[in-house]
């Protein structure tokens, strides 16, 4: 079943009272000197790896440690989380949560007929030198076969682009030959057309002219026959 966030407060709430009341209980302890002899001082090296760190120490406080009515930011937890350790479960462990019974409170369960796990965790075995160089053969084969099929339809793509751009091309020089011929064509007939009517033009007008000197023979004849009747003599 699952606990609201009153509820894991309140039990973090008590737990954090529990430890302030053994810390103070401690500090007496801790700060008695019993008068024996000053500490030894620090290696050289480990001061010197101390005062690299101290920024970075200092930094590593609890941000739950504080009086604050609300939880920290979801985003900060996210971003100060760190991957839990993996361990063997022991008994010690299930013990501590057995006397505690805060713990036992959040974590909802007891050790009761609990094993530890002695499992051993099997062991894989890396893969054999001869198979992954055959997968790598494999998978390099496979990528030069896709490289393959893709020059391929790029030059199949690039030959049709160029078919259908000489095929056009032709198709408009073909087109403009046939504009010319037929320009041409229209030409030649209308100067057959113009020769014809001069040639009928000419017709005509030589029909006209041969009736015309047939009339005037005719009208010659004509009157050289009036003249030889008035020239006969009278008897």
């Amino acid at each position: 079943m699952a606990r609201t966030t009153k509820q894991v407060k309140k039990i973090w709430d008590r737990t954090k009272a529990k430890a302030k009341d053994e810390y103070d209980n401690f500090k007496p302890e801790v700060k008695k000197t019993g008068g024996g002899p000053a500490p030894t001082p620090l290696p050289d090296e480990t001061a010197k790896v101390l005062d690299l760190i101290r920024g970075e120490l200092e930094d590593t406080g609890n941000p739950y440690d504080c009086d604050a009515s609300e939880l920290p930011p979801i985003d900060y937890v996210a971003s100060t989380a760190t991957p839990a350790p993996v361990i063997t479960v022991t008994d010690s462990c299930l013990d501590v949560v057995d006397e505690d019974p805060d713990l036992l409170e959040l974590t909802g369960y007891a050790n009761t007929n609990m094993q530890p796990s002695q499992d051993v965790i099997p062991v894989t075995t890396p893969a054999n030198s001869a198979s992954v160089e055959k997968e790598a053969k494999k998978a390099l084969q496979m990528e030069e076969e896709i490289l393959h099929e893709r020059m391929r339809e790029a030059q199949l793509k690039r030959k049709a682009t160029e078919d259908e751009v000489r095929l056009k091309l032709q198709a408009a020089e073909h087109a403009a030959k046939a504009a010319e011929y037929e320009a041409k064509v229209k030409m030649q007939v209308v100067d057959y057309e113009a020769k014809l009517r001069m040639q009928a033009a000419e017709y005509n007008l030589e029909i006209l002219r041969i009736r015309k000197e047939k009339e005037l023979f005719e009208f010659r004849r004509a009157k050289s026959a009036i003249g030889e009747v008035e020239n006969v003599p009278e008897k």
